[in-house]
């Protein structure tokens, strides 16, 4: 692979991975798409867990920040 194929790459990964609306801000960036799914049917402070990104199992209670936002697993421990 050439130097401008892994630049190119590793640009568009990087475009891909950041949450959209840039990562700056006043904005919190998005939960993942994990955590809002282990909230679906429950409420806010029910108990919930999702799959990290490493396989690991994280556990929290659902929450949101603003009534127009959907519920989402906030862990109790928070990422390092």
């Amino acid at each position: 692979m050439t130097i401008t194929a892994l630049l190119l790459e590793s640009f568009l990964f990087a475009l891909l991975a950041s949450p959209p609306g840039g990562s700056g801000g006043d904005h919190p960036p998005r939960p993942p798409r994990e955590a809002v799914e282990a909230c679906v049917d429950k409420a806010s402070g029910d108990a919930c867990s999702f799959e990290g990104r490493e396989g690991e199992t994280v556990d929290g209670s659902c929450f949101t920040p603003e009534d127009d936002k959907p519920l989402a697993c906030r862990p109790e421990q928070p990422p390092r």
